[in-house]
């Protein structure tokens, strides 16, 4: 029970430092600090500096999915239970991916 209590704990602040750091990317995409500047080749910098934004912003979309499932495998007293093999997953790897759905031995395939 302590182990689940960590888990949700870590979960939680894990969420909550992507959904800040996800508002950061919208800020800068929203060129709330620092709008465009005004040469052409300046421009084209900060809209490539956009796309990798945009991926982290994304990555971090996916990692709150991915958590907030976590949260709900929680709740509903499914968490650790690989989604291949059915088989509890290793306490060690939890600590590490509290989000994890599959098991060590199905990760290595």
């Amino acid at each position: 029970m302590k182990d689940l209590v960590q888990i949700k704990e870590r979960l939680l602040a894990r969420r909550a430092d992507l959904a800040h750091r996800r508002g950061r990317v919208e800020l800068d995409l929203e060129r709330a600090h620092e709008p465009l500047v005004a040469d052409f080749s300046d421009q084209a910098i900060q809209r490539q500096n956009d796309a990798a934004l945009q991926a982290i912003g994304e990555a971090a979309d996916d990692e709150i999915a991915a958590i907030d499932a976590a949260l709900q495998r929680l709740e509903s007293g499914h968490h650790g239970i690989c989604a291949r093999c059915q088989q509890a997953i290793e306490p060690e790897r939890l600590l590490a991916v509290p989000h994890a759905v599959i098991c060590a031995s199905c990760v290595r395939g």
